[in-house]
């Protein structure tokens, strides 16, 4: 029978505290129970399995973290890097990443039907592309548009934004190949605002990069509820817990996830998938031995290093079973 969780913290930081290759451990800081929420994505999509393309919609709900005063809202494209061979990403990747080529006939994009407030305001006017980066007035991943009045510290806005995407084939993280799709960063997103001081910055500002071949994706944690509309025959798996799925009595199936505390929100969809759930148990999968030597390795307290058990859902290509 295991040690209580409890216990087993105590016997461990004994043995942390006599051995010098575990020394530093309890120097860690306490981690918080989640991030702080700035940002709330209210989303629906439909696929269009035909021309390989999402028609969405969007409410998003920014609340300004800052001191400041913010008269202008920047957004990430993401799907825009792979519009043509002008990009800033396609520029620096060679139109390669790992050894895969975007094909010749998988271009990708996303355009900003509408844009407006939640009082009906229309901004589409003032939405304009940037490139802070390189000046590269072909590349369209980053966008910011003015308003009609700043948010003040503390002070929330909300938008109302509508949006076509044609997918890429299969390529740096994205896109379809025949009736198989992994959607990410398929959305407009908006960057963080960081104020002065903030990870060295001297003045305050939009932290909102140009899609790099040599970088990451960088967001603000919030809350997610995301519908979308694929055809019956679709098994999909998702961002967060599944909510709710709806025959829509046309061929379609909508179905809706929901995650709070997490910086961005994915899908995949394919009519092959075979689902396969599972449970991690820690206490089964992970020893003592592992707990401290992860521990020390982030210079973590053993109190903070205690897994979750985690409902597993695997979305396997037939042929992968074995």
């Amino acid at each position: 029978m295991p040690f209580p969780r409890t216990l087993r913290a105590a016997l461990l930081a004994a043995v942390v505290i006599g051995c010098p290759t575990l020394e530093g451990l309890a120097r860690g800081d306490v981690l918080p129970e989640r991030a702080e929420g700035v940002v709330d994505y209210r989303i629906s999509v439909t696929l269009d399995a035909d021309k390989k393309q999402l028609h969405g919609h969007e409410t998003v709900t920014w609340r300004n973290p800052s001191t400041d005063p913010v008269s202008d809202l920047w957004f990430h494209l993401y799907l825009n890097a792979f519009q043509n061979s002008k990009s800033t990403f396609m520029k620096e990747s060679g139109g390669q990443l790992r050894g895969d080529e975007l094909p010749v006939d998988g271009w990708g994009w996303i355009a900003v039907d509408s844009l407006k407030l939640a009082d009906g305001t229309d901004l589409k006017p003032g939405f304009k592309f940037q490139s802070p980066d390189d000046r590269n007035a072909d590349d369209r991943t980053v966008a910011s548009v003015g308003l009609p009045a700043a948010v003040k510290p503390g002070e929330s806005i909300v938008l109302d934004i509508s949006f076509t995407a044609q997918l890429p084939k299969v390529f740096a993280r994205t896109g379809y190949v025949g009736d198989y799709y992994l959607v990410g960063q398929w959305f407009p997103k908006l960057g963080v605002y960081e104020p002065a001081g903030l990870r060295g910055r001297a003045t305050s500002g939009w932290n909102c990069h140009q899609f790099h071949a040599d970088s990451e994706f960088y967001a603000d944690f919030g809350s997610y509820r995301v519908d979308f509309t694929v055809p019956a025959r679709f098994t999909v798996g998702a961002t967060g817990q599944r909510q709710e799925r709806k025959d829509n009595g046309n061929g379609t199936v909508t179905y809706i996830y929901a995650q709070d505390n997490v910086h961005d929100f994915a899908w995949t969809a394919s009519p092959d998938f075979v689902e396969v759930k599972r449970r991690f148990e820690a206490a089964r999968e992970v020893s003592d031995q592992e707990y401290a030597a992860a521990a020390r390795q982030l210079d973590r307290l053993l109190d903070q290093m205690w897994l979750r058990d985690v409902e597993v859902t695997l979305l396997m290509q037939p042929a992968h079973l074995p």
